[in-house]
Parts: C-alpha cells; sequence; structure tokens
C-alpha cells in the first residue's frame, strides 16, 4: 500500500481534520515551496509549477537555505525547467543545501541568483548557491545555476554526483568547486555541461581523488568552459578590488587522482584585470597542480586527452612552481587553435605527453582572448560567411551584424552557438562542438541566444542555398532552405 494511503487511512480512524500529506507535493509560489519542505520525509517527490521569486528573509528559507534537503534520502525535486530567482540573502546561505543526504535528483530547474546583485571577491564571507557536502548519489540534471555570488556548486566530502546537461553561468569566483584535502569527494561526473563567465576558475579540483590503482571513477567530459577566469578575483586580502589579480586557468587542477577530462571545448580565455606573473600572459586552459605550501597535493593519473582548446591569451597548460604531477598523468590528443604556447614553463615535466596538435586557422581566432559576441553576417568572394570580427575577412562586405549574448542566462538556451569550418570561406554556425561530423573544424564559439521574449529579440536561422550556408532572421530563408533555428538575436 502506497504511503499516501496509509497516511490517509490513520488520519480516517483517529478523526484527524488536518491535511493529509501525500509523497507528492505542488509548489505554485514560495509559500507553497516552504510548506512542502517543511513536512519532512512525507514528501519524496517536489513538483515545481511555475517560476517563482523570492525577497528578503523567506530566501534562506526556515532552516538556513531557500531549498533544504539536508539529511533526506530518495529524494526528486522536479523543477520542469521553470527558475527560482533570490532577489536577496544570496551570499548568506544557499539556495539549495543537500548536506548529510542520498540519493538526491534535482531535474529541470533553473535557479537565477539575480545578476544585479553585487558580487563577491572570494574573501569567503559568501555562500555558494549550491552546497553538496558529506553526501552519496547526487544527480542534477538540466539544471543551471546563475550569477552566484562566490561559487555556483561546492562539492565536499561525497560520493557520486552527477552534473549532466546542465550550466553553471557567471558566477562570481569558481563555477563549480570540488574540494577540499581534507574532504575528499570521488565518482565524480561532470558531463554535457557549460561552465561560463567566472570570475575565476570555471572548474576547481582540490579533493577529486580516485582508485589509488588508477583505474578511472571521475569524468569530466563534453563539457563547454567558456571566458572564465575573466576578473581573475579570488583572494581580496592580497589583491584589492582593482587588481590587478592573480592570472589562473579556466580549468584548475590542484589536487586529483583517477581523472579523465577529455573531449571539452575550453574556449576564449583572458582577463581583464589580471597581472601577470611568472613569465606567462593571463589565462591558460589548463591550471595544473598547487604549490605545497598552499594545501596542493600530487596529480595522480589525470588524463587531459582529446580537449578543443581555442582563442586563448596564455598557454594551454601552464604548471604552478613546486606542483607536483607524476607520470602516471597524461596529456595527448589535444587540439590547440588560438593559442600563445602548448605549455608554461615550456620544459615542464612530470606527466606523459602524447602528440598535441597546436596551430592557428584562417581566418585567425586568436584575437588575445577576446570575441565579440556578435555574427558579422558578410559576402567574401562569392560566398556568405559567418565571422566573429569583420576583419577576419579582408576584403568582405559586411551584409549584417546580430548580436548574441557573452554567457547563458537563466531563460535561455545553455548551450553555445558555435563557429564551424571546412576551409578557410566555407564556414557554418552550428549548436554542435564535434560541427556535425568528420570533414568540419571547430573555430570559435560565436556566444548564446537571447531570450526569447527580450526586447528587439527576433528568431536566427541557418539556411542552406545548396552550395553554401548563412544565417538569417527570415523565416523563408530568402528563398533558401532553411536548416536550423539557432537561437534567438537582436540585429545590430
Amino acid at each position: 500500500m502506497k504511503r499516501s494511503s496509509i497516511l490517509f487511512l490513520v488520519a480516517l480512524c483517529l478523526g484527524v481534520a488536518s491535511p493529509v500529506f501525500a509523497a507528492t507535493c505542488t509548489i505554485t509560489d514560495t509559500s507553497s515551496l516552504q510548506y512542502c519542505l517543511d513536512q519532512g520525509a512525507a514528501v519524496d517527490y517536489f513538483n515545481l509549477q511555475s517560476d517563482l521569486i523570492c525577497s528578503a528573509g523567506e530566501c534562506c528559507g526556515t532552516t538556513g537555505a531557500l531549498i533544504n534537503l539536508n539529511g533526506r534520502s530518495g529524494v526528486t525535486f522536479q523543477g520542469n525547467g521553470h527558475v527560482i530567482t533570490r532577489t536577496s540573502q544570496q551570499t548568506a546561505c544557499p539556495a539549495l543545501s543537500v548536506v548529510g543526504a542520498s540519493g538526491i535528483v534535482i531535474q529541470s530547474l533553473r535557479i537565477d541568483e539575480d545578476e544585479s546583485t553585487p558580487r563577491c571577491l572570494g574573501d569567503g564571507g559568501c555562500s555558494a548557491s549550491v552546497h553538496i557536502i558529506g553526501s552519496s548519489s547526487i544527480t542534477m540534471e538540466d539544471v543551471g545555476v546563475y550569477n552566484s555570488k562566490e561559487i555556483g556548486i561546492y562539492v565536499k566530502g561525497v560520493n557520486g554526483f552527477t552534473f549532466n546537461n546542465s550550466a553553471v553561468s557567471n558566477a562570481g569566483v569558481v563555477g563549480i568547486l570540488v574540494g577540499e584535502n581534507d574532504a575528499n569527494s570521488d565518482n565524480i561526473w561532470i558531463t554535457n555541461s557549460v561552465i561560463a563567465h567566472t570570475g575565476a576558475n570555471g572548474l576547481t579540483l582540490m579533493g577529486m581523488m580516485g582508485d589509488p590503482s588508477g583505474a578511472i571513477t571521475n569524468v569530466v567530459r563534453n563539457n563547454v568552459f567558456d571566458t572564465n577566469h575573466i576578473w581573475g578575483a579570488y583572494h581580496t586580502d592580497d589583491f584589492p578590488e582593482g587588481g590587478p589579480f592573480n592570472n589562473g586557468g579556466q580549468i584548475y587542477v590542484a589536487h586529483a587522482r583517477s581523472v579523465a577530462i577529455e573531449y571539452n571545448v575550453i574556449a576564449d580565455g583572458r582577463c581583464d584585470n589580471c597581472g601577470g606573473y611568472s613569465g606567462y600572459a593571463n589565462i591558460p586552459a589548463f591550471e595544473l597542480g598547487a604549490q605545497p605550501a598552499s594545501g596542493g597535493g600530487p596529480l595522480d593519473y589525470v588524463l587531459f586527452h582529446a580537449n578543443k582548446i581555442r582563442n586563448t591569451y596564455g598557454p594551454a597548460f601552464f604548471k604552478n612552481t613546486g606542483a607536483q604531477i607524476n607520470s602516471t598523468s597524461a596529456i595527448w590528443e589535444n587540439d590547440m587553435r588560438g593559442v600563445t604556447s602548448f605549455k608554461y614553463p615550456s620544459a615542464f615535466a612530470g606527466p606523459t605527453f602524447g602528440t598535441n596538435p597546436i596551430g592557428d586557422y584562417s581566418p585567425s581566432a586568436n584575437s588575445y582572448g577576446y570575441l565579440s559576441n556578435f555574427i558579422q553576417k558578410m559576402s567574401v568572394s562569392g560566398y556568405l560567411v559567418e565571422a566573429n570580427w569583420t576583419w577576419q575577412h579582408p576584403g568582405g562586405v559586411l551584409r549584417a551584424t546580430y548580436g548574441l549574448l557573452g554567457y547563458p542566462r537563466a531563460r535561455t538556451s545553455m548551450k553555445p552557438i558555435y563557429r564551424c569550418l571546412a576551409g578557410s570561406t566555407n564556414d557554418f554556425p552550428s549548436l554542435d562542438a564535434n560541427c556535425e561530423g568528420a570533414g568540419f573544424s571547430l573555430h570559435s564559439i560565436l556566444g548564446y541566444s537571447y531570450e526569447p521574449d527580450f526586447p528587439g529579440a527576433v528568431p536566427l536561422y541557418r539556411c542552406w542555398t545548396g552550395s553554401q550556408h548563412f544565417v538569417s532572421t527570415d523565416v523563408n530563408c530568402e528563398g533558401a532552405t532553411n536548416v536550423l533555428h539557432l537561437g534567438y538575436t537582436v540585429v545590430q
């Protein structure tokens, strides 16, 4: 017999007039959210039916988090694609807390921490938006975390965490932090997701520690890391507001074991207020190893394989002074275009190196980490091309300029729009980082779709003439064939 039926029968027998709580609880506003959470174990399926906005004291709930699933087991929170926006208390408590829990599924939920509220600067005084601590078997599927004030998702002492088809965008300091050395985590899978425009590292691994024999138990695969470490802010005690701040990687692997980091796109690395140090400029794709004084340990059985690194003002791989990277780790088949160098220092040893092709595309994506977040529709020698910058095609004629966002927002698609190449004058926009098949190469990230209801936004399509692609806001593709709806643009 179902728990809800048992509770109903007990209520009848006892003559209880109070509501009977079913296993499923429907949420339509902040009051019903708190009501459902207050029922404890009587509810194991939360069903969000509308967007919510909290303000003032209600944004920390009654137990120190807006959504508190601490100590719970076997719970699903179904967001149905809705957005929960916090307009206050973002620095005081997490929006979602999962501490000492197991078997938790968070699905199709957007958490928006309100971009207009100032970010923190890494002084440790601000809460992460999502706390996952001392827990097991936690899944976040189709979840977006936006505008976190310090850390987007903090994972510590966790055995089993999956973050899939999701996004962390515009976090104040770190997108996802897996740490720390005193409470390591294992069986962590971060896949098919976007981490974009964080103040410092998009992903920091300070204690992702798997099987000592080297069997891979942790995976970072098929993600997009885009324009992270944009501000360089991490320790304000050392670097007051205004900088210069420390350089650092879009992905920082400080202390890890038995991890595969593969098939990711790491693009547009730059820092707008960093001061260079150790002889290299700005932002590497990967920052490897922590200095022993900062509590870092070795990198053991950490595999960097088949990542696409694009448009980075800095090396693809940077090793911190004194960091230990054992020969059990390996770096191979990473494809680098528009970067300043393969690695710094150039002679750093430790991991096993295979073939890592480095080069440039023509037209070049090497613009010091900056891309325009516009699609420049141009005519070049009879071809229609979609460039990031007009200067990429000297002599071309500008036909139209389509504006895009620089990072995902809570009511937009999480996925970027890519520029793909099949030769220097044959290109096309795509939603696939692999450019839809053999023979095509990823050039760059063009940007992200606007919200459908953003003022002035119109649909943007990829069109096909029979011999070439072009972009248009005309659903009929100006007489050509409509191939793909890319998203929404604001025509400039």
